[in-house]
């Protein structure tokens, strides 16, 4: 999650503004999203309308609004990529690891619009010395033992939170979907492609912590928790964070707009 990036800051805000309005009971109806107005957002849309694409505001409302059924529909999908991971990742087996995990999940799960009774949500502790949390679908969660060594309690809320609104949000799915987009684009150069998908990634980040923060802020927690996890991946030395991390932060600027969000 240098100089502060305004845009990346007003995208989270414009969604909070929105939430946060729900809460008082004076704004619009559960999960519609403003626009928010930033220049990776914009750059976005232009894209998207010159190719008949669909704007982000538009799928996070689908998604968030997604029947039971959609959300079963998931799950074989998510059975592969747990076979995958696990083929290349070795399973956490310590009790208390697990039982932490889990007690940060009840303290966001009554926040969250998760579709209990639908799909469980399933989180697995990896081994491994690099700090990261990643979500698939079907309620697939994963957390390394680093990243649970590196955060206290009330950090790991938001990053699970977090995690669980990438897949409320219908994040991977609407990332590979434009995946295919681009790769039927053949008049798009592939730094372009590239540029397209790394601002897309953005967007998703931000409604990710947007989303989050509005969950972690219903519980009894720290309220700079997700500002001090930020905190902490920017100490790491860059040499030890993976790459994947890397690609879906750029932690400052999400510090930044967290920071200036609660």
């Amino acid at each position: 999650m240098t100089t502060p990036h305004l845009p990346f800051a007003v995208l989270a805000l414009g969604l909070l503004r929105v939430a946060s309005a729900q809460e008082e009971g004076n704004g619009p109806a559960p999960w519609v999203i403003e626009k928010p107005a930033t220049a990776d957002y914009e750059t976005f849309v232009a894209t998207a309308r010159e190719r008949g694409w669909s704007d982000p505001r538009v799928e996070i409302e689908e998604a968030l609004g997604r029947s039971p059924d959609a959300w079963r529909a998931e799950l074989e999908q998510a059975e592969t990529f747990h076979a995958e991971i696990l083929a290349e990742n070795e399973v956490d087996e310590d009790p208390a690891r697990r039982d932490r995990v889990e007690g940060a999940l009840d303290r966001i799960r009554p926040h969250c619009p998760w579709p209990d009774g639908v799909v469980e949500i399933r989180p697995v502790v990896l081994a491994g010395d690099v700090p990261n949390a990643y979500s698939t679908l079907g309620g697939r969660i994963y957390v390394t033992t680093a990243i649970l060594e590196a955060v206290d309690d009330d950090e790991l809320v938001f990053v699970l939170a977090h995690e669980l609104a990438h897949q409320v949000a219908g994040h991977l799915g609407r990332k590979l979907a434009l995946c295919l987009r681009l790769e039927a684009a053949a008049d798009l150069a592939d730094d372009s492609r590239e540029d397209v998908l790394r601002r897309y990634s953005r967007i998703l980040e931000a409604e990710a912590d947007a989303l989050a923060l509005l969950w972690v802020r219903r519980t009894a927690t720290r309220v700079d928790a997700p500002v001090t996890l930020m905190r902490i991946f920017d100490r790491i030395e860059a040499e030890r964070v993976d790459e994947a991390l890397r690609a879906r932060g750029e932690l400052r600027q999400r510090r930044i707009a967290l920071d200036r969000a609660r």
